[in-house]
């Protein structure tokens, strides 16, 4: 009895110490407590900015896509004002060159006229001068 006795006396002694064991070990356990919640605080701030830069990309690449679009509209309005000038630009051709060779079939024409407009005259002139010789013979 008495081992016995000693024993529960020991264990009586131990109580203060282990409460105080315990007491530690409560507040180790708060601490890390406190600190896990900061830690998933923090990670959830920074997947809140993840997010947000992931949210700002996604933004981006529309702006993106919705420039590359405008500029290939832009580049086919090009291409076709492109064709119908150059289109234009050939019908002008033909018709300047139809016009040339009208031009020099109008100034051929313009000769051949001014040539018998001048035998009219150089004739009338004969006729004149005849005319007038044959009044002063009489």
């Amino acid at each position: 009895q008495m081992s016995e006795l000693r024993s529960q006396d020991t264990a009586a002694d131990r109580v203060p110490e282990l409460e105080a064991q315990l007491r530690t070990q409560q507040g180790k356990l708060d601490k890390a407590r406190q600190h896990a919640d900061a830690v998933a605080r923090r990670k959830q701030d920074a997947q809140a900015k993840v997010d947000l830069i992931d949210g700002e990309i996604a933004e981006q690449r529309l702006t993106r896509q919705e420039h590359d679009a405008k500029v290939k509209d832009v580049e086919e309005l090009v291409h076709s004002a492109r064709q119908q000038v150059n289109g234009v630009r050939q019908r002008l051709q033909r018709a300047m060159e139809s016009s040339r060779a009208e031009l020099r079939e109008l100034l051929v024409r313009r000769r051949v006229l001014q040539a018998a407009l001048q035998r009219v005259d150089e004739a009338e002139n004969v006729l004149s001068r005849s005319r007038s010789s044959s009044q002063s013979r009489r």
